[in-house]
C-alpha cells in the first residue's frame, strides 16, 4: 500500500482527486457524471482509478446501502504543501526562496496578485520580527 505522506498523485489521479475534493464524499457514478467527458469514460475505469486512490490512502471508503461512497482522506491544501515540499526538496533543493524566485521571474502575475504576494510576505515578516 501507498504512503500518502509522500507519494505523489499522477496526472490522471489528481484530475480525479480535483472532481473529488469539489464533490465531497460521492459515489463512482456521480464522479462519473460529473466528468467534463463522462461518456469518453467507461464506469469501469472511473471506478478503477477511484479504488487505486483508496488503496494508496489518497480516499476513504463507506458503505451506504448497496453502495460505496468515497470522500477525500488528503484535503487539497494538504496535498498542495506536499507536493510543493516534495518540488522545493528535489528540483531547488531544499531551497524554498529560490521556488518564489523562479516564480516571480517566469510568471507574468498581475498588479492585484503582486499586491497578494506582498501582503502574505509582509505578513511572514511580522510574524518572524514579533518571535524575538
Amino acid at each position: 500500500m501507498g504512503n500518502k505522506k509522500t507519494e505523489l498523485l499522477t496526472q490522471t489521479e489528481l484530475e480525479f482527486m480535483k472532481l473529488i475534493w469539489g464533490l465531497g464524499e460521492t459515489t463512482v457514478r456521480q464522479v462519473r457524471n460529473a466528468m467534463v467527458k463522462a461518456d469518453d469514460v467507461p464506469y469501469t475505469t472511473v471506478a478503477a482509478v477511484i479504488r487505486l486512490l483508496a488503496k494508496k490512502g489518497f480516499l476513504d471508503s463507506r458503505m451506504v446501502g448497496k453502495t460505496l461512497h468515497y470522500s477525500p482522506a488528503v484535503s487539497r491544501a494538504e496535498y498542495e504543501s506536499k507536493a510543493i515540499t516534495q518540488i522545493v526538496e528535489k528540483l531547488f533543493d531544499g531551497a524554498p526562496a529560490d521556488l518564489a524566485t523562479r516564480l516571480i521571474d517566469d510568471h507574468d502575475f498581475s498588479p492585484d496578485e503582486l499586491k497578494v504576494i506582498h501582503t502574505e510576505l509582509s505578513k511572514k515578516i511580522k510574524e518572524f520580527e514579533n518571535r524575538d
